[in-house]
């Protein structure tokens, strides 16, 4: 009897700092065993648009070599983050006449009045990349989760739409492909991450999740099991880094280090009158600067990140439905103070979000499971939540998978799915 074939996915995170693969198995009891993961240094790309397709082709390749070996397989097929100020997410509705016998509600109807729900008019240079149920309304009856098999002559769904460059997209998708690799499908990167650190408790009773990334914000509100709003904003932890070079006098390189290692969102944290060398631009000499300096730079940017995060959490009005908090993940995550000043600016309880164990990541080393890495690991497991059909071309000549229930007991998880 033929071996059967190991079933392998793959996720690419392509950010503004580095590129990250993760791989994972679906083993014999069919669930998911993380094999393989790598990182490596990327400038390829600026605040989520692609400016040098050959560097972000090469460290693609470099991470796919690297994650490769360490999982003993080849990939053939990625999920890819995508992140940008070309991305916008707004709420949408959908209504339709149900067709079933006795006005039993179906799978299909279901179908159409999400389909009703995307009949939106978008620009020549947008695509769709996501579509998100909200909730439901039967007959004006609200706030249903599930309608299947209910009685009902009208269908209403809300929606939560996401939208994209096509070109930006493309752009992400050409990368991939001169990497020998076929993007299995695009994912909002927030969308990822909130995969890999969020529990379902969370999702369910309101929670913001915030991803910051190295040239980009990236945030989502999951409320009742699903993501109602959504943002990207154009500032990240490369913001720290330059405003440190700058006002340090000192390398980009030097700037991150000094960063990394001493940088803090709140005077707490800080050594009082503690003095750290700091290299010269150009060759010149190494000088000794207080640390409280380095806190007068970043914390005014630290707390201008949250400032807009607030301000965009307060413009849904869903201030109030967030009752788990706030959970902070990325790269930005780990500077020090940053949980603390969180909880100062926005008002609510906050943690930062390492992977968290339900992904299965015991086989890769601690180092894999910090918050940079959460949508990489994110992109996988939520391959691995969904059922995948072959993939199809859509209008904008990229390859893409829609996902769809094996049998109708399955549709409650479907109705669910982030790539509906």
């Amino acid at each position: 009897m033929a071996k059967k074939k190991e079933r392998i996915i793959s996720g690419i995170d392509i950010g503004s700092t580095k590129v990250s693969a993760f791989i994972g198995k679906i083993n014999g009891s069919n669930s998911l065993e993380f094999v393989g993961a790598a990182s490596t240094e990327c400038h390829g790309l600026r605040k989520g648009v692609v400016i040098n397709l050959e560097a972000v082709v090469c460290a693609v390749k470099k991470v796919m070599a690297e994650a490769e070996t360490q999982a003993g397989v080849a990939m053939e097929s990625a999920f890819v983050g995508l992140s940008g100020g070309h991305v916008r997410g707004f709420n949408n509705r959908g209504l339709i006449p149900t067709k079933g016998r006795n006005h039993e509600i179906s799978v299909d109807d279901v179908k159409r009045v999400v389909e009703a729900a995307r009949a939106i008019s978008l620009p020549a240079d947008k695509e769709i990349i996501h579509i998100l149920p909200q909730c439901f309304s039967v007959d004006g009856d609200e706030g249903i989760t599930d309608p299947l098999g209910m009685t009902g002559s009208r269908l209403e769904v809300n929606v939560h739409i996401i939208t994209a460059s096509i070109t930006a997209a493309q752009n992400i998708v050409t990368a991939i492909n001169r990497c020998g690799l076929m993007v299995t499908n695009l994912v909002l990167q927030q969308l990822a991450a909130a995969e890999a650190v969020l529990t379902q408790d969370e999702k369910e009773l309101g929670c913001l999740i915030v991803d910051i990334g190295g040239g980009t914000t990236d945030l989502a509100v999951f409320y009742r099991g699903t993501v109602w709003h959504s943002a990207i904003l154009p500032v990240g932890g490369d913001n720290f880094t330059r405003d440190l070079a700058v006002g340090l006098c000192t390398p980009i390189q030097e700037a991150e280090r000094i960063k990394r290692e001493f940088g803090s969102a709140i005077a707490t944290s800080i050594g009082k009158g503690e003095m750290i060398e700091v290299s010269g631009v150009g060759g010149r000499p190494s000088r000794p600067v207080a640390r409280e300096l380095i806190y007068e730079i970043v914390q005014p940017r630290a707390e201008e990140i949250l400032e807009f995060v607030r301000e965009e959490v307060e413009r849904t009005g869903l201030s109030k439905q967030l009752t788990a908090g706030v959970v902070l993940t990325g790269g930005g995550s780990l500077l020090s103070g940053m949980v603390e000043l969180s909880e100062q600016v926005l008002g609510m309880t906050a943690r930062r979000g390492c992977i968290l164990d339900q992904n299965n990541v015991s086989t890769l080393s601690s180092d894999w499971l910090q918050p940079m890495y959460a949508t990489a690991v994110g992109l996988v497991r939520h391959g691995f939540n969904s059922t995948v059909q072959p993939p199809r071309s859509e209008g904008n000549g990229h390859k893409v998978v829609r996902f769809v229930p094996h049998a109708v007991a399955e549709a409650r998880e479907w109705l669910r799915s982030m790539l509906f």
